[in-house]
């Protein structure tokens, strides 16, 4: 019965009904691998992009784009991007309008020369990294809240996963005064001037701690390896930005890595953390805002931009 059908159909038509089987499934094979190909340049810069972001971070002359990965290259990137890039809120408590995804990551943080969050410098780090053939995954975290004895909800941070030769190590230039170097997960402590950090498994968990000189050790985020897409973080971000409760809109935070320590503004105090001890210069004016902006973090503000709210103390 099937002859008979090809037969009474001819086999010119029936040649024809073959290939749009076959065409439909070549046009659905297309459609995804162009997704997968469009999806691949979103989580790519361009080689000007990526020599100015090097730039931005201070090491142009040092890095060629053509080097392969290393743990030595990856130190050097995170603790450049730890010292020139800070960690800061200022748009949120500004109340300015923000975005999210590539484009808003990476013009707000190299084209605008400003700092950001997690979800804004971590991602715009992994971005760079995955551009110079790094093997990183975006990864979900969760903050541990003293306060509370509690962790945060999933993908209450954002932070990321290198894998080298096999061996993982955490990465993070987006949580503030925390560890500088690239943390292996396999256990292993590391010592700063600030304590010890460490990466340990407990079930299906790794927890980041940290110990502080003279005290006992303490969990900072509880994290999963599983690779996320960055759309998965945009409802958590959008609620650090507007809820009343995140820890983002009660203060305003920016600091960054130094030579000898750590200075942060927040709250109209200039804070200075270098050599072990702890500096504090109140910052009473809009006029003195800017100046230590510009001159302790390279940010530069419109004088049509009213600061005032970065002069209210905690």
């Amino acid at each position: 019965m099937r002859l008979a059908h090809k037969e009474s159909l001819g086999l010119s038509q029936f040649s024809i009904l073959v290939n749009k089987g076959y065409a439909n499934t070549f046009s659905l094979c297309v459609h995804n691998a162009l997704n997968i190909f469009t999806r691949l340049l979103d989580m790519l810069l361009n080689e000007l992009e990526v020599r100015l972001y090097l730039t931005r971070i201070g090491v142009e002359h040092s890095f060629k784009q053509c080097e392969l990965p290393s743990l030595e290259r990856l130190t050097d990137l995170h603790r450049a991007h730890l010292t020139k890039i800070p960690f800061e809120n200022l748009s949120i408590v500004l109340q300015q309008p923000m975005g999210f995804g590539k484009q808003y990551a990476f013009e707000k943080i190299v084209g605008e020369n400003r700092g950001g969050f997690c979800y804004e410098l971590n991602y715009s780090f992994y971005l760079l990294l995955t551009s110079l053939r790094f093997n990183v995954k975006l990864i979900s975290a969760q903050v541990f809240n003293r306060d509370k004895n509690t962790f945060g909800k999933p993908f209450d941070h954002l932070a990321l996963l290198v894998d080298l030769s096999g061996s993982q190590y955490l990465v993070d230039v987006g949580f503030g005064d925390s560890f500088t170097v690239p943390i292996s997960i396999a256990g292993r402590s590391y010592r700063e001037t600030d304590g010890e950090y460490q990466v340990t498994r407990e079930n299906k968990c790794h927890y980041l701690y940290q110990r502080k000189p003279g005290e006992t050790w303490q969990p900072l985020y509880k994290f999963e390896l599983i690779a996320q897409p960055i759309e998965a973080f945009e409802r958590m971000s959008n609620y650090h930005q507007t809820n009343c409760e995140s820890t983002f809109t009660q203060k305003s935070v920016c600091t960054r890595l130094t030579e000898q320590g750590r200075v942060t503004l927040s709250n109209g105090k200039l804070i200075r953390n270098e050599q072990g001890e702890r500096v504090e210069i109140p910052v009473n004016k809009e006029s003195q805002i800017r100046h230590v902006l510009s001159s302790e973090f390279d940010l530069y503000f419109s004088e049509s931009v009213s600061l005032q709210a970065l002069l209210i103390s905690e």
